[in-house]
């Protein structure tokens, strides 16, 4: 299969896949809802269970991005480490650097942005370790403006999950 990228920048035509597993459901539906619910018509929102596999459907045009928004939303709001240890059998479970440094590698060859989920760079992440402390989050797009325009609804989102959490602690 060639390597090209989507050229889709239409978040409503979005087809994109959700690095979800052992992750709160909750949570991450509030950081993810605008997105998803977005491109519920014209576009589709999968979990395919591998960050590698995710990034290289990225990487061939059949997905347009990659979204895994877990540890940001735990560095952003550390009371969910419950509910992520909860859902984690006792691990916080995000993406690793081996989870995702070949997929950046060929993304970057492409010239289709892969970073962290908040929109830095991977390039200072170590290739190799596991363990909390090397936990990712990650955002691949097949374009630049794409990757710009979901980094833009993921800011928003980690704002709504904030106030989603403060109702729910106000009862």
């Amino acid at each position: 299969m060639p390597l090209v990228p989507s050229r889709n920048t239409d978040l409503s035509a979005l087809f994109w896949t959700a690095g979800l597993r052992g992750r709160p459901s909750l949570p991450m539906a509030v950081v993810l809802e605008e997105l998803a619910d977005g491109c519920s018509m014209g576009g589709g929102t999968f979990e395919l269970g591998s960050a590698a596999f995710a990034l290289t459907r990225v990487a061939t045009g059949q997905l347009d991005a990659y979204v895994d928004v877990g540890r940001r939303a735990l560095d952003a709001h550390p009371d969910l480490e419950p509910a992520f240890l909860a859902v984690g059998e006792g691990a916080v479970c995000t993406n690793f650097p081996y989870d995702v440094a070949a997929g950046a590698l060929i993304l970057h060859e492409l010239g289709a942005p892969c970073t962290r989920a908040d929109g830095s760079s991977l390039a200072a992440v170590p290739a190799i370790g596991s363990g909390r402390e090397h936990g990712l989050d990650v955002l691949a797009a097949g374009t630049p403006a794409l990757h710009a325009a979901v980094l833009a609804v993921l800011d928003r989102g980690i704002d709504a999950l904030g106030a989603w959490l403060a109702a729910r602690a106000t009862g």
